[in-house]
């Protein structure tokens, strides 16, 4: 039984421990779809752009430091494309960790609630006979 309630306080740890990961890893696809979100914002101006500078007047700058210069279109727009691309890597990366996690998590929640019970039963025979 003292093997067993080592074993117990050992599961739970790796359990919370587990819970924490897979907390960090959410904040992260959260922040990588944060990240998508903003590309993709920049993306569709570019062609919001493309639409309304048939007079070549505007152009695209980007902030070096504390100076804006200006950046080739093509540049930029290549610049996002590859962003989006990295990003949606990483959040299909990180979602994969996500299940995975989870998957053990479930699996080491169920051990633990089986010992558990095998516990409760063990210790259910021993008060009984204290009590006579």
């Amino acid at each position: 039984m003292a093997d067993d309630n080592s074993h117990l306080t050992a599961l739970t740890t790796t359990y919370s421990n587990q819970q924490s990961t897979l907390q960090t890893l959410i904040s992260a696809r959260q922040k990588l779809e944060s990240q998508f979100s903003e590309n993709e914002a920049v993306r569709r101006e570019f062609d919001i752009l493309d639409k309304e500078n048939e007079g070549g007047e505007r152009g695209i700058y980007k902030m070096v430091g504390p100076v804006l210069v200006k950046q080739d279109k093509t540049e930029a727009v290549e610049a996002v494309r590859g962003r989006l691309g990295w990003i949606g890597g990483e959040m299909k990366r990180v979602e994969r960790e996500i299940a995975d996690k989870e998957a053990e998590s479930e699996k080491m929640k169920m051990e633990i609630y089986q010992l558990q019970s095998r516990l409760q039963q063990q210790q259910g025979p021993q008060a009984q006979v204290q009590e006579s």
